[in-house]
């Protein structure tokens, strides 16, 4: 099972009583391997983003849809408590979206405007490139399999030159002898 990123905002956190604690705001992606290192809540006290509001996905016995319900020793940690997570956010942009995508041999694919994780492995599963026209008109939307990710930099992602389909535009030919006036079925002949 797959959800977007978009939609991934909307996942509301549950502690293993039942009680709603807070809302995922986004996942911490390792750009080695895809592996989703942790996620960064919407965990608010009297107001204020407390220090410590990142799950780790170890934490997690259940995530179907836009539900999360976190096992009974879960705990919230700041990033400098999770080595691997401290690093990667001092080091990339901890999201994705919005990262310039490229293929390989340098032809721009747009921006990454949506991701999908697969909640059952806990890996990025895919991402979504979309070039705007004038920052506001989409066009040439791609999906993108993570296996067609070559890497992530800190300012771009990096894709197979195979996920780019070339239109093989054919010569204009005369096209008089395939279709005719004189040949057409619509036509009343005198």
């Amino acid at each position: 099972m797959e959800i977007s990123a978009k939609k991934l905002t909307k996942t509301q956190v549950y502690d293993p009583q039942g009680a709603p604690i807070c809302k995922l705001r986004r996942a911490i992606i390792d750009p080695d391997n895809g592996q989703i290192l942790g996620f960064i809540t919407s965990l608010r006290r009297f107001g204020l983003v407390p220090r410590a509001n990142i799950i780790s996905p170890q934490d997690i016995i259940y995530w179907k849809k836009d539900i999360l319900i976190l096992g009974l020793n879960y705990e919230f940690y700041h990033s400098a408590d999770l080595v691997r997570v401290d690093r990667l956010m001092k080091t990339h942009k901890s999201n994705l979206l919005g990262r310039k995508v490229r293929t390989e041999s340098g032809q721009s694919l747009g921006r990454v405007s949506d991701y999908s994780l697969n909640q059952n492995l806990k890996i990025l599963a895919s991402i979504t490139s979309q070039k705007k026209f004038l920052r506001i008109f989409a066009h040439d939307t791609r999906v993108i399999h993570q296996k067609n990710i070559i890497e992530i930099t800190p300012s771009e992602i990096i894709v197979r030159d195979s996920t780019v389909k070339l239109r093989q535009i054919s010569p204009l030919r005369n096209t008089a002898d395939k279709f005719s006036l004189q040949s057409s079925p619509t036509c009343n002949r005198a």
